[in-house]
């Protein structure tokens, strides 16, 4: 909505002086410095928009994922958090808003006003450590599994503004605030939004794209990061899946009188046909504690996938499990289990156990839909040396619950000296369809999507006259194309 700020001499109608609400969107995208995920650096980013220079310390939660990465603070180290450092055109705070990204316990974002810039390149000033001058005024928090809000009181000027977690990690998809800028006519955010951000498909099957709301009146133009992945109409934003892999599908919208610009994006997931079950980070798997004094040891990490871990306020012996879903194995034969490990801190008296030694604290079980017993069907695949860094583990067989309706587990061992942390993630159960199901499964050429390449064996989407190579399914032929 636009202000009207009249000057002392508008009675003449010669120094009227106009001043719009403009909302600036920040994700974790846009600033420069971060290059590993979960990683806290130093970030700064200059907006053109408002010409607001943010500098500070976070983190890139599942940056490898690009746009669907998250915003990662936390309050630990005194410095981690996000402060303005360059207001050229005197922008005026009025409100901040978080959007969740993947924070699943109640933390809240603090912000704070200043009418003096903050130093970068870390957030410190927020902190009101011993000689700290500069915190600012503290002017509210907000809730980030709400969404919450924090507006500027009626009256104040803080032209220059920070925020930071008020305690422990929390991940913010976006950070959307608003400022009054004096002779800027206000203009209202697009507000490009996608019914989802992450999908999986499975090579072969049909992808239906997600609705796209926005507000602006601008035309909306769809892209793709990997049109081999998935291609995307540039107009209507449908979707044929090409291959195995992940794309990212943006929409943008162009700045126009009304609205700014804007866009959005979600990611797809292709897997191959073979695959039967797939999890990025075990979200669907659930825990159970065999033995010790602790209530859980498997954990959801948001980054990280499955933690086990139990240095709790010390080193405790505990046996527990990471359960799959039932797994339906029904019609399949050759079928493996893949995933990546990371295994770190497993030490005694202070010094790391032998990596050979590490084989009596990790197991990977199974067992027959409804039975009670789990056996012990293989052990992790070793690491090079203890650290944080995922690799492939070797392939495990299910071989021998093919047929069969099956789940397997992660099992986690400790003893009173040593209790190390086990992560696991991009777990995928293959297979190969065995009998009746497989006819009824085969995609049929003349309802595949038609593909066109160049003689070069580029990809063309709109092919002109001349030679091509036309795709459909499993077909391809050489045609000549006259118009």
């Amino acid at each position: 909505m636009k202000k009207l700020l009249l000057s002392l001499a508008v009675a003449a109608m010669s120094a009227t002086a106009f001043a719009g609400e403009v909302v600036e969107t920040l994700t974790i995208d846009l600033f420069s410095g971060i290059t590993k995920a979960t990683t806290y650096a130093d970030v700064t980013y200059t907006s053109p928009l408002t010409g607001i220079t943010y500098q500070g310390n976070v983190a890139a939660t599942a940056y490898e994922n690009g746009p669907s990465g998250y915003i990662q603070l936390r309050s630990s180290n005194s410095k981690e958090g996000i402060v303005m450092t360059a207001n050229p055109k005197g922008a005026v705070f009025k409100s901040l808003k978080v959007y969740n990204g993947n924070t699943t316990a109640t933390r809240n974002i603090d912000v704070y006003g200043e009418t003096t810039a903050y130093t970068g390149p870390t957030a410190s000033q927020l902190y009101a450590t011993s000689g700290n001058t500069h915190q600012g005024t503290k002017i509210g928090s907000a809730a980030v599994l709400d969404n919450g809000i924090v507006t500027a009181e009626a009256g104040t000027n803080y032209t220059f503004m920070g925020f930071r977690s008020a305690s422990s990690s929390c991940y913010l998809a976006k950070v959307e605030i608003t400022y009054e800028i004096a002779g800027v006519t206000g203009k209202k955010a697009a507000d490009l939004a996608f019914s989802g951000n992450s999908f999986e498909v499975r090579e072969g099957e049909t992808f239906t794209a997600p609705t796209l709301t926005k507000a602006t009146t601008a035309d909306v133009v769809y892209s793709t990061s990997d049109e081999n992945v998935a291609d995307v109409n540039a107009t209507t934003g449908a979707v044929t899946i090409m291959g195995v892999g992940e794309a990212v599908i943006t929409a943008k919208a162009a700045e126009n009188d009304e609205y700014y610009a804007g866009e959005a994006s979600y990611k797809i997931t292709v897997m191959a046909a073979n695959t039967i079950y797939a999890s990025a980070l075990g979200a669907d798997f659930t825990f159970e504690v065999l033995s010790g004094d602790l209530e859980t040891v498997w954990s959801h990490d948001n980054a990280f996938g499955l933690k086990g871990a139990a240095f709790k306020n010390g080193v405790h012996a505990a046996e527990a499990l990471a359960i799959s879903p039932v797994i339906d194995l029904t019609n399949y034969k050759n079928v493996i289990l893949n995933f990546q490990n990371a295994f770190n801190n497993y030490k005694l008296n202070n010094t790391m156990i032998s990596v050979a030694d590490f084989k009596d604290y990790a197991f990977i079980m199974a067992r027959e839909e409804g039975a009670t017993e789990w056996k012990q069907i293989a052990e992790p695949t070793a690491p090079e040396a203890f650290s944080w860094n995922f690799y492939d583990n070797a392939p495990v067989s299910l071989e021998a619950y093919a047929g069969k309706k099956m789940q397997f587990a992660y099992k986690y061992v400790s003893t009173a000296e040593v209790a190390g942390t086990w992560e696991v993630k991009k777990i995928a159960v293959t297979g190969e369809r065995t009998g009746v199901d497989v006819v009824e499964n085969f995609v049929d050429d003349n309802n595949a999507p038609v593909v066109y390449y160049n003689m070069q064996g580029m990809k063309v989407a709109n092919p002109t006259e001349g030679m091509y190579i036309r795709v459909q399914g499993s077909k391809s032929t050489k045609v000549m194309i006259r118009k």
